[in-house]
């Protein structure tokens, strides 16, 4: 794993060393463990885990609850985990930000009810 970053050369030598740290320490990460064998496709989305606050889907809808989110998630499972790249309450300023920062693959949901309390729907 060290080997792969150490020969990276899109990686500044002045960050390998601390990378490289990140990544030893990792090792006994449950997720890390979980991976299985090591590949040039795993170390991106180990160092993404680092970089990036990592969080649960339903972590970031209890983090911005009534609230629109944007959420790219690096697994997809029933509760993916990822980072909320985008929140907000009002949903047309919410669709305003998301074309004027031109972000695709995300996951878009609404951290709420569906339907308000007091309000019914009709199918």
């Amino acid at each position: 794993m060290a080997e792969i970053v150490e020969a990276n050369p899109k990686i500044p030598q002045e960050e390998k060393r601390s990378l490289i740290d990140k990544l030893k320490s990792l090792a006994q990460n449950e997720w890390v463990r979980s991976t299985g064998t090591v590949s040039r496709n795993w170390i991106p989305m180990v160092l993404y885990k680092i970089e990036v606050n990592a969080m649960k889907l339903e972590q970031a809808k209890t983090l911005y609850p009534g609230e629109w989110i944007a959420f790219r998630a690096v697994e997809e499972t029933e509760n993916p985990e990822g980072e909320v790249v985008l929140h907000n309450k009002d949903r047309r300023v919410f669709d305003r930000e998301l074309l004027e920062r031109k972000l695709t693959d995300v996951y878009i949901t609404f951290a709420g009810p569906p339907v308000p309390e007091g309000y019914g729907t009709l199918f």
